[in-house]
């Protein structure tokens, strides 16, 4: 079916929406995602650098933790 009028689409078709309207939407230069973007998605994840903490070595009396 159409995801947009639910109207029966053919079982060879490689769209998700019909051709009436795709064409509607070519008409009103409208442009829908094909995919919607997930809730975790990070636009910027080329831009974040490693977090470095160093190392955990010291070792503290009072909790015998490593920090």
């Amino acid at each position: 079916n159409c995801s947009s009028c639910r109207a029966p689409l053919p079982v060879d078709s490689v769209y998700r929406t019909c051709h009436t309207c795709r064409q509607q939407v070519t008409a009103t230069g409208r442009r829908q995602p094909s995919q919607t973007i997930p809730a975790a998605y990070i636009s910027q994840l080329s831009h974040l650098r490693p977090l470095v903490l160093g190392r955990i070595d010291k070792e503290y009396p009072h909790c015998y933790a490593l920090h």
